[in-house]
């Protein structure tokens, strides 16, 4: 509609129903003119939200031409979207009442870097908060779909993609670990970029966000809150490899000693 008002608001805005977006559709809808006035009160106040483009761009893509019939449509297509705004609101607020009572669940979940309230009461909504009905990690991974599917033949075991499961929850996992892998020094994002070079980045965001739901079923089923992991972990994790390693070589009779220097 607006496109045939030669109207390019997607060209100088990102978000069409945005503050800015919706003052100049207002304008329109309202039968106003686009004066540079109106244009300039656009641009004032902002602060650091500023407006990318400028006035000159701003100017020349509002300059199009209404006509009665723009005027109508666009009015009846801005009360369908008030309409469905405020389904929305009355629909979330009908949410935020049935979950009260796992406020608690929802705010250990709200502690793992990428999980935001409305991602947390997407989660538990499919899986609930008691996790007794899966027996370990592993179940409500495979229930989620998040595990490679068992391709073998012959007692060789090929390569296959993930099997199926529960696609929302699956869909709001990779949404979530795709946020968590943008998050500075987080364990997600090492994670991540740790299996990129050896998998692509569409497998290893769907064992991150495995990686994800594994924490949450733990987090679930100790009620406790997520804490990012310290430089010591990786120093005692390092440790047990090391003494893993000695075992290992002691068992098969070697005889292994530890360098003194190094150790200092």
């Amino acid at each position: 509609m607006l496109q045939d008002a030669n109207i390019k608001i997607s060209s100088v805005l990102s978000d069409v129903f945005g503050e800015t977006g919706k003052s100049i559709l207002n304008q329109i809808i309202g039968n106003q003119c686009i004066t540079e006035e109106f244009i300039y009160s656009l641009y004032e106040g902002r602060g650091k939200s500023k407006l990318k483009s400028t006035l000159m761009e701003m100017y020349e893509a509002l300059n199009g031409k209404i006509r009665g019939h723009h005027v109508i449509l666009l009015g009846m297509h801005n009360s369908n979207i008030v309409f469905l705004e405020k389904q929305i609101n009355e629909l979330e607020k009908e949410i935020d009442i049935l979950l009260q009572k796992e406020r608690d669940s929802l705010e250990l979940l709200e502690t793992i870097p990428g999980i935001s309230k409305i991602s947390a009461s997407s989660i538990i909504a499919e899986i609930g908060t008691s996790m007794d009905v899966f027996k370990t990690e592993k179940h409500i991974s495979s229930w989620a779909g998040l595990c490679p599917k068992n391709n073998e033949s012959a007692g060789k075991k090929k390569r296959s993609g993930i099997k199926s499961g529960n696609n929302w929850l699956r869909s709001m996992l990779c949404e979530c670990a795709w946020s968590a892998t943008k998050k500075k020094d987080s364990r997600f994002k090492n994670k991540y970029w740790s299996m990129v070079p050896r998998m692509g980045r569409k497998k290893a965001l769907i064992a991150i966000a495995n990686m994800m739901l594994r924490l949450i079923y733990h987090l679930l089923k100790t009620k406790s809150t997520y804490k990012e992991l310290e430089i010591q972990y990786f120093i005692d994790k390092d440790k047990r490899r090391e003494d893993r390693i000695i075992k290992e070589l002691k068992s098969k009779g070697y005889l292994v000693e530890k360098d003194s220097l190094q150790m200092a």
